[in-house]
């Protein structure tokens, strides 16, 4: 029956509970005790297979041309002793497990047996209980022993390669190991990066101390993208990820990288891609809003004006970079509805009748609909339609209220009413900024958001905002 005792594939086999057969050999010049010794192991089970030789150099003799299980060797014998035995087998035959039987033990020798690699050593008269437990106990050693090693054999290949870079650096970056991954990620050829410290390759400076404040902080770093230098080449985008580890007793990093260069291009295209079409919309609205100044000369300028306002109150409510684009094109067409008012009405110097009013009020809605079915990337169609609503519901053309109202459009009404009222109108001059003010003052809460009236009363009175 052959069996592979150096070969990791070993440990695929079953265990040795229920192996059918366990070879032994056995090496002892005393020819007599070796036939006894088979015997009293063969009561025990039947699964012993033994076999014996009377010297050092026929038992490797023996193993060149067999596969054993267990080795178990006298120390005094003539020509090749048990533990120069034990060396050649440690050399040659490193997973075979070895236990050392004598007659002449002592502490010395002992010593040197287990220094050599015995998995056991027991003094003659023989106790085949013994001998038993200690083949057992050895064989199930040697199969965790073997385990370990296919486990660090299969994750080395895999660190080894892996296409991701994989390094272990000190706590201050000075690279300990690394896959060849990170060495053709960073330019160098394998084990050419000596003293390389991995804080050296980022190109802004400030990245080590923010990467030590996030592993302060959270123990470890997830899907930093730092930007670094590649020797020899242009600079590069990496992924970082870090975590603690302890190696030998040592505190270390282990990190690991991915190369984002290509990544980082096309965000980059896609980026200027979206900024251009950004400018194209917003290139449209402003060809729109000065369609509608032309139209109605007594608002020229009304819609930018109110449009810088919005802007300003979402800039002092921290509002995020795309909502506060989204509010000033809004603003800047936000009368794009009155293109379906006649130009009398629009241009009246008297006050309104009830009539005209009402054909003043469709304007939100008209301008709703000429924009609904434009893709941009703001809820524009829907601040325009919402511009003239009221917390209380009293506004047009919906009468919404409260949450039903978008924020953008809750600020864009208020900027709308403080403009109107402050600048002249056909029918009436300007009023002035305080009357503007106190306007909304007086409907706070009840039409008018009070966090938009009150930064929109802060950046009048104490920003000291002004129309241009």
């Amino acid at each position: 029956m052959s069996l592979n005792i150096h070969s990791g594939s070993r440990i695929k086999r079953q265990a040795i509970a229920i192996m059918n057969e366990i070879r032994i050999l056995l090496v002892d010049d005393e020819i007599n005790l070796c036939e006894l010794i088979s015997r009293g192991l063969k009561k025990i089970s039947k699964s012993y297979n033994v076999s014996y030789v009377g010297a050092g150099q026929e038992a490797l003799d023996f193993l060149q041309e067999n596969e054993v299980d267990v080795l178990i060797t006298d120390i005094r014998m003539p020509g090749m002793d048990g533990l120069e035995l034990l060396d050649k087998v440690r050399e040659l035959y490193q997973d075979l497990p070895a236990i050392v039987l004598t007659g002449h033990g002592d502490l010395e020798n002992a010593i040197k047996a287990l220094r050599l690699g015995a998995a056991n050593y027991i003094k003659k008269p023989v106790s085949f209980e013994l001998l038993h437990y200690s083949i057992a106990k050895s064989i199930e050693k040697r199969e965790l022993s073997l385990q370990v090693r296919e486990s660090e054999q299969k994750y080395r290949y895999l660190y080894e390669n892996a296409i991701m870079g994989v390094g272990i650096t000190t706590r201050a970056g000075e690279l300990v190991e690394a896959n060849e991954a990170l060495f053709r990620m960073l330019g160098f050829p394998e084990g050419g990066a000596a003293g390389l410290n991995l804080n050296d390759v980022y190109v802004k400076e400030h990245v080590r101390e923010e990467l030590q404040d996030i592993l302060d902080k959270n123990n470890k770093v997830e899907n930093y993208e730092v930007e670094s230098r590649k020797k020899d080449a242009p600079n590069f985008w990496m992924n970082l990820s870090i975590r603690p580890i302890t190696l030998q007793n040592q505190s270390l990093l282990l990190s690991t990288t991915n190369d984002i260069t290509e990544r980082k291009k096309i965000e980059e295209e896609l980026q200027s891609t979206v900024a251009n079409m950004r400018k194209a919309l917003e290139g449209t609205v402003q060809v729109v809003s000065a369609m509608v100044e032309l139209r109605d000369p007594y608002t020229a300028g009304h819609q930018m004006r109110v449009a810088e306002l919005a802007r300003a109150i979402a800039k002092e409510m921290e509002l995020d970079n795309n909502t506060i684009e989204g509010i000033y094109l809004a603003g800047v067409i936000h009368d794009l509805g009155k293109i379906s008012v006649p130009f009398e009405i629009l241009g009246k110097p008297s006050q309104l009748t009830n009539t005209e009013f009402s054909l003043i009020k469709i304007h939100p809605k008209v301008g709703y609909d000429v924009l609904k079915n434009f893709a941009f990337p703001w809820p524009i169609a829907d601040i325009v339609h919402q511009h003239h609503e009221r917390l209380d519901g009293s506004g047009y053309p919906m009468g919404l209220e409260g949450d039903d109202i978008l924020l953008e459009a809750r600020i864009l009404s208020v900027a709308d009413v403080v403009e109107a009222i402050a600048t002249h109108r056909p029918y009436r001059p300007a009023l002035g900024v305080e009357t503007a003010l106190n306007e909304i003052l007086e409907h706070r809460e009840s039409r008018y958001d009070p966090d938009v009236v009150d930064v929109c009363i802060r950046l009048f009175r104490e920003l000291e905002y002004k129309f241009d």
